[in-house]
């Protein structure tokens, strides 16, 4: 059976070992960074060919100060593209976990910025109307209570409309704060990722050395 493409965990593999063409990976510029709860780095690792898709796609590295996030970054990733199809165009054309010596070192993913040439906006928290209400039923408590300021970072805005939700595009999928409903889901979504071993490597590569 053929690939859904349009699903990320789907063409995820295909994309990871294609990104594989940039192998030995050298750690370019910085592209962006955050200092917010879980300082992050962005750092541009150039672009290949895909064959899957029929493009040129653009990659990157993202460095988090606990390496906790990385496992919980592709967790979130996942869930979002099994239970919120409304996300599809916004998803990274690719994102997987880099290991080293058998411990997770890095995010792997596209990098939306096409190495620094293009602009990725950040977004306001008034901006409430983008999220699908798909997502927003995932974090809402029973209150009505939503971390907008926190989720807000979710999207960053590629296309120069900013009124318009063509552009919008995950950056950080760990700013989402799961609802007291969807704590429980999330936790056996990951018991369950973590148990299936061959399809967890799926979305990782395995490297002997470091990314200098």
């Amino acid at each position: 059976m053929n690939p859904d493409l349009t699903k990320l965990s789907e063409r995820n593999s295909l994309l990871l070992r294609e990104a594989m063409q940039l192998y030995p990976f050298t750690q370019g510029k910085l592209i962006g960074e955050s200092e917010r709860d879980n300082p992050t780095g962005f750092y541009s690792l150039g672009s290949f060919y895909s064959k899957t898709l029929s493009e040129t796609i653009w990659a990157g590295i993202k460095k988090y100060a606990d390496h906790r996030e990385l496992l919980r970054s592709l967790r979130n990733i996942l869930y979002l593209d099994k239970y919120c199809p409304e996300l599809s165009k916004a998803m990274p054309r690719f994102m997987g976990v880099l290991y080293v010596e058998n411990n997770p070192e890095s995010i792997i993913m596209e990098d939306y910025s096409q190495g620094g040439n293009r602009r990725v906006h950040c977004l306001r928290v008034e901006q409430k109307d983008i999220f699908p209400q798909s997502l927003l039923d995932m974090v809402t408590e029973e209150d009505g209570r939503v971390d907008l300021e926190e989720l807000i970072h979710l999207y960053g805005d590629v296309s120069e409309k900013l009124s318009s939700t063509d552009g919008l595009k995950i950056m950080d999928v760990n700013s989402i704060h799961w609802n007291k409903a969807n704590r429980l889901k999330v936790a056996n979504f990951k018991a369950q990722l973590m148990q299936d071993t061959a399809s967890l490597n799926q979305h990782c590569l395995f490297l002997r050395e470091k990314i200098e």
